[in-house]
């Protein structure tokens, strides 16, 4: 494997690299960076479309990374990875890949999806990807208020989540309608419902709906959905955190899909 050696963090390459921290640098390059040794390995193995591979001088691939043909490597001098990386002590591997593309209107039928409703901490999207993947949904929705998928921290908190897990962006609400005359039923939480989430049918085509953290769910959510439901908790407790909510309402999805 040839790689090129580069020194300088004035090199273009650098410079370029280094501004995808930035939303956007990210949608003008249509390019998002991946860390680590494991993350990457995982994006080679689910063959998305990688751009470039970066090593630090003092830890050269392993094995672990087989480098796709066509994908431009590099051998960067010690400490110049941390120029790009987002982390404090980067693994010493890093690599540009292109940003998936995902149509919502191709996505069919009869699926489990999950539609983030501004949902606008980084941590909250990334947990929720992460959960959405190992937990049976087949799509996130995503509203234009929502954190950037694709941003160094909701990479990091998606666990690999994101590599594998279809991300619609800029989803306008206006779409609700297309994807109900496929036969969805769009489900959202209340905590004033008389109806809980264990006596709901989560088979078949669903979207279940996360809202904002502070405001909840729009009116447009709202007004669209077809059943609303609460979650049991402690009546001393006000409420749960998005990512948790979301992850109990996918853990009952998963239990009564993998029963059907």
């Amino acid at each position: 494997m040839f790689m090129k050696y580069l020194s300088s963090r004035d090199n273009p390459l650098i410079k370029k690299l280094t501004k995808l921290k930035n939303k956007k640098y990210r949608d003008q390059d249509n390019l998002f960076i991946i860390e680590g040794e494991k993350s990457v390995a995982e994006a080679v193995r689910q063959r998305i479309a990688l751009r470039y591979l970066l090593f630090d001088a003092d830890r050269l691939p392993g094995d672990t990374v087989d480098v796709p043909a066509g994908v431009e490597c590099f051998e960067l001098a010690p400490g110049l990875i941390n120029e790009i990386c987002d982390t404090e002590n980067p693994q010493g591997i890093i690599a540009a890949a292109s940003i998936p593309e995902d149509d919502f209107r191709l996505i069919g039928g009869d699926k489990l999806l999950v539609l983030l409703d501004d949902v606008s901490d980084p941590g909250n999207v990334g947990t929720i990807i992460r959960s959405a993947w190992a937990l049976g949904a087949e799509g996130v929705l995503m509203t234009t208020g929502c954190a950037d998928p694709y941003s160094p921290k909701v990479v990091r908190a998606s666990m690999g989540g994101i590599l594998h897990m279809p991300v619609y962006r800029n989803f306008a609400l206006e779409g609700l309608g297309l994807l109900k005359s496929q036969g969805y039923l769009i489900y959202c939480t209340d905590v004033n419902s008389p109806n809980t989430l264990y006596e709901q049918d989560m088979t078949g085509g669903k979207i279940i709906v996360i809202g904002n953290e502070s405001r909840g769910i729009s009116r447009e959510s709202e007004n669209a959905s077809d059943k609303k439901f609460k979650i049991p908790i402690n009546p001393q407790v006000d409420s749960l955190n998005a990512a948790i909510a979301c992850a109990i309402i996918l853990a009952e999805a998963w239990q009564q899909r993998s029963h059907s």
